[in-house]
Protein backbone atom coordinates (compact mmCIF):
# COMPACT_ATOMS: atom_id res chain seq x y z
CA UNK A 1 0.00 0.00 0.00
CA UNK A 2 2.84 2.33 0.93
CA UNK A 3 4.63 1.49 -2.53
CA UNK A 4 1.78 2.45 -4.45
CA UNK A 5 1.14 5.71 -2.32
CA UNK A 6 4.65 6.82 -3.56
CA UNK A 7 4.37 5.85 -6.79
CA UNK A 8 1.04 7.69 -7.12
CA UNK A 9 2.58 10.58 -5.47
CA UNK A 10 5.89 10.77 -7.97
CA UNK A 11 3.15 10.38 -10.61
CA UNK A 12 1.25 13.16 -9.31
CA UNK A 13 4.50 15.66 -8.78
CA UNK A 14 5.53 14.47 -12.26
CA UNK A 15 2.38 15.23 -14.21
CA UNK A 16 1.66 18.97 -12.06
CA UNK A 17 6.08 19.39 -13.55
CA UNK A 18 5.26 18.10 -17.30
CA UNK A 19 1.61 20.72 -17.18
CA UNK A 20 3.23 23.49 -15.35
CA UNK A 21 6.27 23.95 -17.96
CA UNK A 22 4.00 23.36 -20.62
CA UNK A 23 1.66 26.51 -19.31
CA UNK A 24 4.94 28.72 -18.54
CA UNK A 25 7.13 27.91 -20.94
CA UNK A 26 7.56 30.84 -23.37
CA UNK A 27 8.41 32.75 -19.98
CA UNK A 28 11.05 30.13 -18.58
CA UNK A 29 12.51 30.08 -21.94
CA UNK A 30 12.68 33.57 -22.05
CA UNK A 31 14.44 33.46 -18.38
CA UNK A 32 16.33 30.53 -19.16
CA UNK A 33 17.78 32.33 -22.34
CA UNK A 34 17.78 36.42 -21.81
CA UNK A 35 18.24 36.18 -17.84
CA UNK A 36 20.52 33.39 -16.73
CA UNK A 37 23.24 34.67 -19.32
CA UNK A 38 23.24 37.85 -18.34
CA UNK A 39 23.01 36.79 -14.15
CA UNK A 40 26.39 34.78 -15.24
CA UNK A 41 28.21 37.53 -16.84
CA UNK A 42 27.26 39.27 -13.65
CA UNK A 43 28.10 37.16 -11.31
CA UNK A 44 31.59 36.31 -12.74
CA UNK A 45 32.11 40.38 -12.90
CA UNK A 46 30.75 40.61 -9.02
CA UNK A 47 33.61 37.23 -8.36
CA UNK A 48 36.45 40.14 -9.74
CA UNK A 49 35.06 43.10 -8.08
CA UNK A 50 34.79 40.60 -4.42
CA UNK A 51 38.73 40.09 -5.14
CA UNK A 52 39.59 43.23 -5.48
CA UNK A 53 37.52 44.72 -3.03
CA UNK A 54 38.56 42.24 -0.03
CA UNK A 55 40.52 39.11 -0.92
CA UNK A 56 43.32 40.97 -3.24
CA UNK A 57 44.87 37.46 -4.31
CA UNK A 58 46.86 37.54 -7.43
CA UNK A 59 46.47 35.31 -10.39
CA UNK A 60 43.75 32.81 -10.84
CA UNK A 61 43.81 31.45 -7.73
CA UNK A 62 40.44 33.56 -6.16
CA UNK A 63 38.54 31.03 -7.93
CA UNK A 64 40.33 27.92 -5.88
CA UNK A 65 39.77 30.01 -3.01
CA UNK A 66 36.04 31.03 -3.38
CA UNK A 67 34.95 27.26 -3.89
CA UNK A 68 37.01 26.06 -0.98
CA UNK A 69 34.88 28.18 1.19
CA UNK A 70 32.08 27.76 -0.20
CA UNK A 71 32.53 23.84 -0.06
CA UNK A 72 33.31 24.93 3.76
CA UNK A 73 30.07 26.17 4.45
CA UNK A 74 28.02 22.92 3.28
CA UNK A 75 30.41 20.82 5.23
CA UNK A 76 28.99 23.12 8.34
CA UNK A 77 25.55 23.04 7.47
CA UNK A 78 26.07 19.12 7.18
CA UNK A 79 28.13 18.46 9.97
CA UNK A 80 26.06 20.57 12.55
CA UNK A 81 22.46 19.83 10.88
CA UNK A 82 23.37 15.92 9.95
CA UNK A 83 20.86 17.75 6.82
CA UNK A 84 22.06 17.67 3.11
CA UNK A 85 19.20 19.63 2.27
CA UNK A 86 20.51 22.27 4.91
CA UNK A 87 24.15 21.93 3.73
CA UNK A 88 22.74 22.64 0.02
CA UNK A 89 21.01 26.20 1.24
CA UNK A 90 24.44 26.97 2.89
CA UNK A 91 26.53 25.81 0.06
CA UNK A 92 23.51 27.74 -2.37
CA UNK A 93 23.70 31.13 0.43
CA UNK A 94 28.03 30.90 0.26
CA UNK A 95 27.95 30.74 -3.33
CA UNK A 96 25.74 33.74 -4.29
CA UNK A 97 25.22 35.77 -1.12
CA UNK A 98 28.37 38.07 -1.63
CA UNK A 99 28.16 37.84 -5.36
CA UNK A 100 24.34 39.58 -4.80
CA UNK A 101 25.71 41.77 -1.56
CA UNK A 102 28.05 43.37 -4.21
CA UNK A 103 25.33 43.74 -6.99
CA UNK A 104 22.97 45.29 -5.06
CA UNK A 105 26.00 47.65 -3.53
CA UNK A 106 26.69 48.54 -6.93
CA UNK A 107 23.04 49.56 -7.79
CA UNK A 108 22.65 51.73 -4.69
CA UNK A 109 25.94 53.55 -6.14
CA UNK A 110 24.46 53.71 -9.12
CA UNK A 111 20.74 55.02 -7.71
CA UNK A 112 22.90 57.87 -6.23
CA UNK A 113 24.83 58.57 -9.11
CA UNK A 114 21.52 59.32 -11.02
CA UNK A 115 20.01 60.69 -8.40
CA UNK A 116 22.85 63.64 -8.29
CA UNK A 117 23.44 63.67 -12.39
CA UNK A 118 20.99 66.62 -13.42
CA UNK A 119 22.30 68.76 -10.89
CA UNK A 120 25.69 67.66 -11.70
CA UNK A 121 24.95 68.16 -15.17
CA UNK A 122 23.65 71.38 -14.63
CA UNK A 123 27.25 72.88 -13.43
CA UNK A 124 28.87 70.81 -16.49
CA UNK A 125 26.85 73.19 -18.25
CA UNK A 126 27.25 76.24 -16.84
CA UNK A 127 30.69 75.87 -16.98
CA UNK A 128 30.70 74.97 -20.53
CA UNK A 129 28.82 78.41 -20.60
CA UNK A 130 31.20 80.34 -18.87
CA UNK A 131 34.24 79.31 -21.70
CA UNK A 132 35.58 76.31 -19.88
CA UNK A 133 36.18 73.50 -22.00
CA UNK A 134 34.44 69.83 -21.33
CA UNK A 135 37.62 68.67 -19.43
CA UNK A 136 37.54 71.26 -17.92
CA UNK A 137 33.94 71.20 -16.69
CA UNK A 138 34.18 68.10 -15.22
CA UNK A 139 36.97 69.12 -13.15
CA UNK A 140 34.62 72.02 -11.76
CA UNK A 141 31.47 69.01 -11.69
CA UNK A 142 34.11 66.96 -9.21
CA UNK A 143 35.10 70.45 -7.01
CA UNK A 144 31.65 71.45 -6.12
CA UNK A 145 29.33 68.56 -6.22
CA UNK A 146 29.61 65.29 -3.64
CA UNK A 147 30.50 61.70 -3.59
CA UNK A 148 29.18 59.37 -5.35
CA UNK A 149 29.15 61.67 -8.80
CA UNK A 150 32.48 63.15 -7.74
CA UNK A 151 34.43 60.08 -7.12
CA UNK A 152 33.03 58.52 -10.55
CA UNK A 153 33.75 61.58 -12.84
CA UNK A 154 37.41 62.10 -10.83
CA UNK A 155 37.99 58.49 -11.91
CA UNK A 156 37.44 59.26 -15.73
CA UNK A 157 39.95 62.85 -15.24
CA UNK A 158 42.35 60.31 -13.67
CA UNK A 159 42.75 58.05 -16.26
CA UNK A 160 42.19 61.20 -19.07
CA UNK A 161 45.33 62.22 -17.43
CA UNK A 162 46.97 59.49 -17.38
CA UNK A 163 46.99 58.60 -21.02
CA UNK A 164 43.34 57.08 -21.42
CA UNK A 165 41.57 59.13 -23.87
CA UNK A 166 38.16 60.50 -22.95
CA UNK A 167 35.85 58.45 -24.75
CA UNK A 168 37.85 54.91 -23.75
CA UNK A 169 37.41 56.89 -19.86
CA UNK A 170 33.22 57.40 -20.64
CA UNK A 171 33.45 54.14 -21.13
CA UNK A 172 34.69 52.40 -18.21
CA UNK A 173 32.22 54.67 -16.57
CA UNK A 174 29.19 53.24 -18.02
CA UNK A 175 30.60 49.37 -17.40
CA UNK A 176 31.03 50.34 -13.99
CA UNK A 177 27.57 51.67 -12.82
CA UNK A 178 25.56 50.08 -16.04
CA UNK A 179 22.74 53.34 -15.83
CA UNK A 180 20.97 54.04 -18.42
CA UNK A 181 21.20 58.01 -17.75
CA UNK A 182 24.89 57.46 -18.29
CA UNK A 183 24.90 55.46 -20.66
CA UNK A 184 22.61 58.42 -22.76
CA UNK A 185 25.08 60.90 -21.42
CA UNK A 186 28.26 59.06 -22.72
CA UNK A 187 26.30 58.24 -25.96
CA UNK A 188 25.94 62.02 -26.55
CA UNK A 189 28.97 63.16 -25.48
CA UNK A 190 31.00 60.59 -27.76
CA UNK A 191 28.70 61.59 -30.70
CA UNK A 192 29.46 65.10 -30.43
CA UNK A 193 32.96 64.67 -30.48
CA UNK A 194 32.82 62.54 -33.40
CA UNK A 195 30.20 64.63 -35.39
CA UNK A 196 30.80 67.99 -34.03
CA UNK A 197 27.98 70.25 -32.67
CA UNK A 198 26.81 72.57 -29.72
CA UNK A 199 28.13 70.67 -26.64
CA UNK A 200 25.84 73.45 -24.56
CA UNK A 201 22.61 72.29 -26.10
CA UNK A 202 22.97 68.39 -26.64
CA UNK A 203 24.26 68.63 -22.57
CA UNK A 204 20.79 70.72 -21.62
CA UNK A 205 18.93 68.16 -24.00
CA UNK A 206 20.35 65.59 -21.64
CA UNK A 207 19.86 66.91 -18.40
CA UNK A 208 16.04 67.77 -19.64
CA UNK A 209 15.74 63.59 -20.56
CA UNK A 210 17.38 62.59 -17.69
CA UNK A 211 14.65 64.76 -15.08
CA UNK A 212 11.99 63.43 -16.84
CA UNK A 213 13.15 59.74 -16.89
CA UNK A 214 14.16 60.22 -13.45
CA UNK A 215 10.28 61.29 -12.87
CA UNK A 216 8.68 58.63 -14.79
CA UNK A 217 10.71 55.73 -13.33
CA UNK A 218 9.64 57.48 -9.34
CA UNK A 219 5.85 56.95 -10.70
CA UNK A 220 6.54 53.34 -11.86
CA UNK A 221 8.40 52.80 -8.62
CA UNK A 222 5.10 53.86 -6.85
CA UNK A 223 2.69 52.04 -8.78
CA UNK A 224 4.68 48.70 -8.49
CA UNK A 225 5.64 49.24 -4.80
CA UNK A 226 2.77 47.61 -3.18
CA UNK A 227 3.06 44.43 -5.87
CA UNK A 228 6.65 43.92 -5.24
CA UNK A 229 6.00 43.78 -1.56
CA UNK A 230 3.19 41.36 -1.43
CA UNK A 231 5.22 39.07 -3.67
CA UNK A 232 8.23 39.37 -1.04
CA UNK A 233 5.78 38.44 1.72
CA UNK A 234 4.04 35.83 -0.63
CA UNK A 235 7.84 34.33 -1.17
CA UNK A 236 8.82 34.29 2.10
CA UNK A 237 6.07 33.33 4.43
CA UNK A 238 6.43 29.57 3.60
CA UNK A 239 9.79 30.01 4.89
CA UNK A 240 9.35 31.75 7.65
CA UNK A 241 6.92 29.68 9.03
CA UNK A 242 9.24 26.29 8.35
CA UNK A 243 11.90 28.28 10.05
CA UNK A 244 9.97 28.53 13.30
CA UNK A 245 8.77 25.48 13.21
CA UNK A 246 12.17 24.25 13.04
CA UNK A 247 12.69 26.32 16.44
CA UNK A 248 9.79 25.87 18.28
CA UNK A 249 8.85 22.27 16.85
CA UNK A 250 12.29 20.51 15.60
CA UNK A 251 10.59 16.80 15.85
CA UNK A 252 7.98 18.06 13.54
CA UNK A 253 10.66 19.16 10.54
CA UNK A 254 13.07 16.99 10.86
CA UNK A 255 11.52 13.78 8.88
CA UNK A 256 10.71 16.46 6.41
CA UNK A 257 14.57 17.14 6.16
CA UNK A 258 15.52 13.92 6.26
CA UNK A 259 12.98 11.31 4.65
CA UNK A 260 13.05 11.20 0.80
CA UNK A 261 9.31 11.98 0.63
CA UNK A 262 9.73 15.54 2.66
CA UNK A 263 12.83 16.45 0.26
CA UNK A 264 10.47 15.37 -2.61
CA UNK A 265 8.06 18.06 -1.21
CA UNK A 266 10.79 21.03 -0.59
CA UNK A 267 11.83 20.48 -4.19
CA UNK A 268 8.49 21.03 -5.59
CA UNK A 269 7.98 23.77 -3.06
CA UNK A 270 11.24 25.18 -4.36
CA UNK A 271 10.29 24.87 -7.61
CA UNK A 272 6.68 26.53 -7.71
CA UNK A 273 8.71 29.17 -5.81
CA UNK A 274 11.12 29.88 -8.55
CA UNK A 275 7.87 30.01 -11.41
CA UNK A 276 5.88 32.31 -8.88
CA UNK A 277 9.12 34.71 -9.24
CA UNK A 278 9.25 34.71 -12.79
CA UNK A 279 5.70 35.32 -13.03
CA UNK A 280 5.56 38.08 -10.22
CA UNK A 281 8.33 39.89 -12.07
CA UNK A 282 7.27 39.89 -15.26
CA UNK A 283 3.77 41.33 -14.29
CA UNK A 284 5.41 44.27 -12.11
CA UNK A 285 8.44 44.94 -14.72
CA UNK A 286 7.78 48.14 -16.28
CA UNK A 287 10.41 49.66 -18.57
CA UNK A 288 10.21 53.50 -19.09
Amino acid sequence: MMMLLKVAIIFLVFVIVQRTIYKFYHVIEYYIRERVGLFWNNFSENLKELNRTAFRIKGGNFKTVYLIMVFFWFLIGLLFSGSLFIGLILLLMGMFLPSFLIDMRRRRRASKVESQLVDGLTVLCNSLKAGLDLVQGMETMVRDMPPPISEEFSLVLQEYKLGATLESALFNLRSRLKSKYINILVTAIIIQRESGGNITRILTRVVETVREGYRLDGKVKTLTAQGKLQSWIILGLPWAMALMLTVVQPQFMMPMLQHPLGLIILGILIFWQFVGMIVIKRVTMVKV
